[in-house]
């Protein structure tokens, strides 16, 4: 601690059970995590005037925490001492690494096994998790099922139904893939199976041709994915 600093804590009553009531310990610096000063760490000096008093980084002032004791104080100003930060950001490393899984699959337009981290953290960036079974309600999929396996070079990968090897779903995060695609539990699908056969044939037949223009318009000239279904929407039958 510099010399201004060894002054500014002669003014206050440093003394452990003075301090022991706002749950925070002279010397102990914290990290503000809520209001204006969010992320910024801050030093407790000690009580004066019935409050605890700390000295904000970059500045030679101290300031006092509203509320009485440390519930109200944790409340107002979501501190928090940068040792507890530490054990927490290290126990939800730890947790990350023990939830890790991985899995181990044949990527169908390479025939290459790659492995694929199945983690839920991982997966809870596209807005699935691994084993979800799902239901294509847009493209030429358009009523098979999928199975999320999980996530390998940035992109989400399952396996349809009737294949041996994985598929990437192409979309960054689920609102992309869900334009995309329109997986739902298959609970939720359109029930084709009350359909006539021949009617789930021209259903299909037409989904896959849309989709072949949409994928001309892209190719061809240049046109956005929305701009695509704009141009070419789906066909209701």
């Amino acid at each position: 601690m510099d010399d201004t600093k060894t002054e500014i804590r002669r003014q206050f009553n440093a003394t452990e059970g003075v301090c022991e009531k706002f749950g925070f310990q002279p010397g102990s610096v914290l990290r503000y995590g809520a209001g204006a000063l969010k992320g910024k760490k801050t030093e407790v000096v000690g009580v004066l005037d019935g409050k605890l008093w700390s000295v904000d980084e970059g500045s030679s002032v101290a300031t006092f925490f509203n509320g009485s004791n440390k519930e109200e104080i944790v409340s107002i100003y979501g501190v928090e001492t940068l040792e507890n930060l530490a054990k927490k950001a290290e126990a939800e490393d730890q947790a990350r690494l023990e939830d890790t899984r991985e899995v181990q699959a044949m990527l169908v337009h390479t025939k290459r096994i790659e492995t694929l981290d199945s983690s839920p953290h991982v997966c809870a960036k596209f807005g699935f998790k691994s084993g979800d079974c799902l239901t294509y309600t847009k493209g030429a999929l358009t009523g098979k099922q999928t199975t999320i396996i999980g996530v390998f070079e940035g992109k989400l990968w399952s396996r349809d139904d009737g294949e041996s090897g994985v598929s990437f779903l192409c979309g960054s995060n689920h609102a992309e893939i869900q334009g995309n695609y329109g997986l739902v539990p298959p609970r939720d699908a359109p029930i084709l199976a009350s359909m006539p056969s021949e009617k789930i044939a021209i259903k299909i037949a037409c989904v896959k041709r849309v989709e072949a223009m949409r994928q001309n318009l892209r190719v061809h000239y240049g046109m956005s994915a929305a701009q695509a279904v704009k141009m070419v929407p789906d066909v209701a039958l």
